[in-house]
């Protein structure tokens, strides 16, 4: 964990910015594959189909990064 990853795709996958040239924290759907203690494991691929620059859908992060939203 601490691990900084960083994605590229279309804006409104990220943020609701209308800016193309902003680089900065974003947001972005995700799967919870395996909840731990203090940490989930995610998976990007479902439903967005986002990967980091290394090619990675799964991620190990904090419970307190996690936004739930039930759909």
């Amino acid at each position: 964990m601490g691990k900084k990853h960083i994605f590229t795709d279309k804006i409104p996958v990220f943020t609701e910015e209308s800016n193309p040239d902003i680089q900065s924290e974003g947001e972005l759907r995700c799967e919870i594959v395996e909840e731990k203690e203090d940490t989930v494991i995610i998976n990007t691929e479902i439903p967005d189909d986002v990967e980091d620059q290394n090619g990675e859908y799964t991620f190990e992060v904090c419970k307190s990064l996690i936004k739930y939203v039930i759909v």
